[in-house]
């Protein structure tokens, strides 16, 4: 519907493909646990940025910091610590 109504709005920042892509080439991977974590990871990022480029890439990264249990860092610019209460 949107490639034949909108003709004119480019989709390819659209979060929907965005995630499936990251989560296809997830899935090729022969370890799939963390699939469903990361992509719901990344729709909250985005959810919650308002816009902002540096606090979606410092939420994004955050993962990293989160799957090996530390929960507050020094290697970001906007957030430095995990937004769930420890």
């Amino acid at each position: 519907m949107l490639r034949e109504d909108h003709k004119t709005i480019k989709h390819e920042f659209d979060l929907w493909h965005i995630v499936k892509g990251v989560k296809k080439r997830m899935l090729q991977s022969r370890n799939t646990e963390w699939v469903r974590t990361v992509s719901n990871h990344l729709w909250y990022c985005v959810c919650t940025c308002d816009g902002d480029a540096l606090l979606l890439k410092d939420k994004w990264m955050s993962i990293l910091h989160h799957i090996i249990n530390v929960h507050e860092w020094l290697s970001a610019e906007k957030m430095l610590k995990c937004e769930h209460e420890l």
